[in-house]
């Protein structure tokens, strides 16, 4: 699912998370066949990915995510990686699935 470069902000980044949300509860073979899921080049900021990291347990079969130059900063950063280790209810940790994960061009700091 390629949503790069759509002018996404942070409030647009949040109803798109809820509504993906309620559409991968609906449709469990969606959830099934997303790989990849690209948010690259959107100022959805750190905001946006906290937003995004709720869908996370949702994507079964996800392998590629990217958020490049989003203006993710630190918290952003956090709250991804804490999502990313975090055990799901029932599933396998992304750790053991994601195979890509692209953040370049992102304010990211040292406590990020």
């Amino acid at each position: 699912l390629d949503w790069g470069s759509m002018g996404l902000a942070v409030d647009e980044a949040a109803t798109l998370s809820e509504a993906m949300r309620t559409d991968l509860a609906a449709n469990h073979d969606l959830a099934n066949a997303l790989l990849l899921l690209s948010l690259s080049c959107n100022p959805i900021r750190d905001a946006g990915v906290a937003a995004f990291v709720q869908v996370l347990p949702e994507l079964h079969s996800l392998t590629a995510l990217e958020i490049e130059d989003c203006q993710v900063g630190d918290a952003g950063a956090a709250a991804l990686a804490a999502a990313l280790l975090a055990e799901p209810r029932g599933g396998t940790a992304f750790r053991g699935r994601l195979r890509r994960l692209c953040l370049g061009c992102n304010p990211i700091g040292d406590d990020g």
